[in-house]
C-alpha cells in the first residue's frame, strides 16, 4: 500500500449526504466562534498551532474527490489527502477591531461571506480559520465536519495556545517574526508521517440500513451497539456514547397512530420521553452528590428521522417497514430540572408534549424564514407559564448567541485549569443550512451533523467511561425504552 492509499477511503453513508447537499448548493456553513480573555497578536503562533492541529486531526488534511478507477472502483466519492495546503487557503486575518463581541452581525457576516459551495468539485479545503481580531477567532467549515469536530478543534487550539505560552515563558520556544510564516501549512510528501490515522466512517462502526437507492459504503459494519464516540471523531476527549434502539413495525405503527390521534409530532414526544427518563432517574436517586454531578446542561433529542432499507418513498415521521431505526439530532439546549416542579407537572405531561410541539414548530418556521440572512433564533415573549415551559422558552427562544452555548460539550472543561493564561470567555456555535429544500427543515439544528441518520441519541451528558460501570446510563436507557413502547409519560 502506498503512503497516499493509507489516507484514502470511500466516503460513508452520512458523509455522502453532505457531499450531495454541497454539490447541489443546498447548504451553507457551520461555524464555531470564540472570544479569548487575553489578546493573541502573533500570526506565527497561530500558524504553528493550526499546523499542529492538522497533523493531529487528519480529516483537516483531506479532500473529497470524485471516482477514479485506478484507486476506488465502487464509490462515486472518496477521501484523499491534499498534495499541499497553503496557509492563506485556510487562515484569513480580518483585523476588524469593531467587533468586540460575538453577535448576530458577526455571525451573519460569516454566513454570507464564507461558504463552501461545490468545494468538493473544486478540490479546495472545506474549513477555514478566521482571525477577526486579537480577541475573536472563528472556525468556519462545511457541514461535512460535524459539530464535535469543530469543538474538538478549539479544545485542542486552546490547549496548544497555553502550552506554547508556557514554553515561551520558560525559554523553550521562540516566536518567529510574522514575515517568516511558510507559504504551505501542509505538504503531504513532507508531513504524511506526522498525520494521525484517518477516522473511520460511521458505516464501519454501526449497522446502518439506508433507504433503497441511497449511496452508501459497502464496508461490512460491526455489531457494536454502544461504542466510544471518539472512535469516530478522531480521539476527542469528551466521553460520549451512542446507543441504538430499534422498533418493530407493529411498535412503530402503534406509536405513530397514538401521536397522530393526539395531533403531535414524533420528535416532540421523543424529546419529552428522554427528559422524563433522565429526570425520573434523578428523582429516584437520593445521593445529593450524584444528583449534582448529573445536573449538567442536558443534550435533548430534537428532530426525528426514521428510515428503513426497503422504503422506496422515504419520508420523515411516517410509519416504515420492519426494523425501523429511529435517529435524532441533539440540540445544545440548556435544561435543568427541579424535582418538585417536575412532580407538579406529572398530570399534564401530554400538554407539555403539545407545548414542545408548538415551540419546535415556531423555531423551525423562524429558522426557515431567516436562514438566508442568518438571523437565527427569535426571542420568545415573556409569558406566564409553567416552570418547564419557562425553562425551555428562556433557553430555546433566546437569540442564537445565548441559546447555542457549548458548555455541555467542553466549554467548562476548557476553562477549569487555574494555571491557564488563555481562557475562553465566549463560545458560540452556528449551524446554517439553506432553506431551499424540505430536508433543511429536518436539519435545522445540528451539532452532530449527519448522526441523526444512524443513531438514536447521545448520552455524553452522563460522562460515562467505558472502563467504568454504566449502571446509570443503562437505567435511563431502559426507562426511555419503556416510555417509548408503552406511551406512558407518567412512568417513574
Amino acid at each position: 500500500m502506498s503512503d497516499i492509499d493509507s489516507f484514502t477511503r470511500p466516503i460513508g453513508t452520512n458523509e455522502s449526504f453532505w457531499v450531495a447537499f454541497n454539490n447541489c448548493k443546498l447548504q451553507r456553513n457551520l461555524n464555531l466562534s470564540l472570544k479569548l480573555n487575553e489578546k493573541l497578536d502573533s500570526r506565527y503562533l497561530i500558524y504553528r498551532i493550526i499546523q499542529d492541529l492538522v497533523f493531529e486531526n487528519s480529516y483537516l488534511a483531506l479532500k473529497v474527490s470524485q471516482k477514479s478507477s485506478d484507486i476506488i472502483e465502487d464509490d462515486l466519492f472518496f477521501f484523499k489527502p491534499f498534495d499541499t495546503i497553503k496557509f492563506d487557503d485556510v487562515v484569513k486575518f480580518i483585523d476588524n477591531d469593531n467587533w468586540t463581541d460575538i453577535n448576530d452581525d458577526l455571525l451573519s457576516y460569516l454566513d454570507l461571506n464564507f461558504q463552501f459551495h461545490q468545494a468538493y468539485l473544486k478540490s479546495t479545503p472545506v474549513w477555514k480559520v478566521l482571525v477577526i481580531n486579537s480577541d475573536i477567532i472563528c472556525f468556519v467549515c462545511d457541514h461535512l465536519l460535524d459539530g464535535i469536530s469543530t469543538l474538538n478543534f478549539f479544545t485542542q487550539f486552546l490547549s496548544r495556545l497555553n502550552s506554547y505560552h508556557d514554553q515561551i515563558l520558560q525559554g523553550q520556544f521562540t516566536l518567529q517574526d510574522d514575515s517568516k510564516i511558510p507559504q504551505n501549512i501542509f505538504e503531504f510528501n513532507r508531513d504524511f508521517k506526522q498525520l494521525a490515522k484517518i477516522p473511520k466512517s460511521l458505516d464501519q462502526i454501526v449497522n446502518i440500513e439506508p433507504p433503497a437507492g441511497y449511496k452508501s459504503s459497502m464496508t461490512p459494519p460491526s455489531n457494536h451497539q454502544i461504542f466510544k464516540f471518539n472512535n469516530v471523531l478522531n480521539n476527542y476527549e469528551y466521553k460520549s456514547y451512542i446507543k441504538l434502539l430499534r422498533l418493530t413495525s407493529a411498535q412503530s405503527r402503534n406509536l405513530n397512530s397514538t401521536l397522530k390521534s393526539k395531533k403531535l409530532k414524533m420528535a416532540s414526544f421523543i424529546q419529552v420521553a428522554f427528559l422524563i427518563a433522565i429526570s425520573s432517574y434523578l428523582i429516584e436517586n437520593t445521593d445529593e452528590n450524584l444528583q449534582k454531578n448529573l445536573l449538567y446542561d442536558f443534550a435533548i433529542p430534537l428532530n426525528l428521522r426514521p428510515y428503513a432499507s426497503d422504503s422506496k418513498n422515504w419520508k420523515p415521521e411516517i410509519s416504515q417497514p420492519e426494523n425501523v431505526l429511529y435517529g435524532c439530532y441533539v440540540s445544545l439546549v440548556q435544561f435543568v430540572l427541579k424535582f418538585n416542579d417536575y412532580h407538579n407537572l406529572k398530570d399534564s405531561l401530554w400538554d407539555f408534549v403539545s407545548f414542545i410541539d408548538k415551540l419546535r414548530s415556531q423555531i423551525i418556521n423562524d429558522q426557515f424564514l431567516n436562514s438566508i440572512y442568518n438571523i437565527g433564533w427569535r426571542k420568545s415573549n415573556d409569558i406566564k407559564t409553567s416552570f418547564l415551559e419557562k425553562i425551555l422558552s428562556s433557553s430555546i427562544g433566546k437569540p442564537r448567541t445565548h441559546s447555542v452555548r457549548l458548555s455541555n460539550l467542553g466549554f467548562y472543561k476548557m476553562n477549569t485549569n487555574p494555571d491557564s493564561y488563555y481562557k475562553i470567555i465566549d463560545l458560540v456555535n452556528s449551524a446554517n443550512i439553506s432553506a431551499n429544500s424540505d430536508t433543511s427543515l429536518i436539519n435545522t439544528i445540528s451539532t452532530e451533523n449527519g448522526m441523526n441518520m444512524s443513531v438514536h441519541f447521545l448520552a455524553g451528558l452522563l460522562n460515562t467511561d467505558p472502563t467504568e460501570d454504566k449502571k446509570e446510563f443503562d437505567i435511563i436507557i431502559l426507562k426511555f425504552y419503556y416510555i417509548i413502547l408503552n406511551l406512558n409519560l407518567d412512568y417513574d
